[in-house]
């Protein structure tokens, strides 16, 4: 299982102006994570992910397969 499993969130990364902040959105409500070791924790969660990303073109085409294996 994957560490971003179950849980989706978002980076709000401000710039120079605010501290970068994790945002969670779940049933009762929503939290915002703002201690650096939460926040790096979930910003190498999102590097890996990244990494682990098909490109958008090979992405494109594996959907359009799956579409095709569906539709007979």
């Amino acid at each position: 299982m994957h560490a971003a499993m179950g849980t989706a969130f978002t980076m709000l990364d401000f710039a120079t102006l605010y501290d970068p902040v994790v945002y969670l959105d779940n049933l009762s409500g929503a939290s915002y994570l703002e201690e650096p070791e939460e926040v790096d924790r979930y910003r190498q969660v999102f590097e890996h992910l990244r990494a682990s990303a098909l490109d958008p073109r090979v992405s494109r085409r594996r959907l359009d397969e799956l579409r095709h294996l569906h539709e007979v």
